[in-house]
């Protein structure tokens, strides 16, 4: 019986190491090392979906300089010359294909040499309202209106340097144009302004994975008018061409950075004198930091 009792317990021991043998040693897998994703180069043959932005802000710069020559009724020419400097900041609020809004949120000029003061009689911001029938324009500035003479639609014409109506797809060399017939005020005088503005895409630059396009426009302007100064009836005529190179990301629209030169040919006739002015302008246009 004893005997019968010490098998038991052997096949006891057995069975618990069959039982221990038969049990999956478990096996801790251990997940190779993820590899990071292969950034993808950006698409620079295009062509390019142009997305639409909510809002961003501009600080721009612009750098007059003024020639004037003066004729009497002598006929003595007395040329004189001038520079200003102005600088703005521009918050747009969003873009869409045929609106603009935002807001002219500071506005100050002073000499080009020395330190610029804000502009006086002006309540900011002063809001910035543009608006098409079509994506094609022609774009005209509903707030504040164009024909009103007022310092704040004066200041507000600074916002044309930062509006670029761009089509939803673009390609590389890609040309669009916009044209515009307002009434402006110099003077008191009412001006009309025709206006065509003509863009073309250079070309597209990676930056940061993005994609950057470069636009180029170039702008005609003819104006006319006439009115009275100092009593006296005057008429001016004038025309102005310039060439502005902007970069404008894909990804809202909006430009990133701009830098051009313009020229403004002026003539102001009266009876008693006639005034010819060049008005030579240079504008650096920055997204706000």
């Amino acid at each position: 019986m004893r005997r019968v009792q010490m098998l038991v317990r052997s096949g006891a021991v057995v069975a618990m190491l069959l039982v221990g043998a038969c049990r999956p040693t478990p096996v801790v897998v251990t997940p190779p090392p993820s590899t990071p994703p292969v950034p993808t180069a950006p698409d620079l043959n295009g062509p390019w979906d142009v997305v639409s932005g909510e809002s961003v802000s501009y600080k721009i710069v612009v750098d007059a300089f003024m020639m004037s020559r003066y004729t009497d009724s002598s006929s003595v020419i007395r040329p004189t010359y001038d520079s200003t400097s102005t600088v703005a900041t521009i918050s747009w609020s969003n873009r869409a294909a045929t609106r603009w809004n935002g807001q002219l949120t500071s506005f100050a000029t002073g000499p080009r040499v020395g330190p610029v003061v804000p502009v006086g009689g002006v309540r900011f911001p002063v809001t910035l309202t543009y608006s098409a029938r079509t994506p094609d324009g022609p774009w005209v500035r509903t707030a504040p209106s164009e024909s009103a003479c007022s310092v704040e639609s004066v200041v507000a014409g600074i916002g044309r340097d930062v509006l670029i109506p761009v089509p939803t797809r673009v390609r590389r060399d890609a040309v669009w144009q916009d044209s515009s017939t307002v009434t402006i005020c110099r003077d008191s005088i009412p001006l009309e302004v025709t206006s065509l503005r003509r863009y073309r895409v250079v070309e597209a630059v990676a930056v940061g994975g993005e994609v950057h396009l470069r636009i180029e426009r170039t702008t005609t302007t003819r104006l006319r008018g006439t009115g009275r100064q100092l009593g006296e009836p005057v008429t001016i005529t004038g025309s102005g061409s310039g060439t502005m190179r902007f970069t404008l990301a894909r990804t809202d629209g909006f430009i990133v950075t701009g830098e051009g030169e313009q020229t403004l040919d002026l003539r102001l006739e009266g009876r008693r004198r006639t005034q010819e002015v060049r008005q030579t302008t240079r504008i650096n246009v920055q997204r706000a930091r």
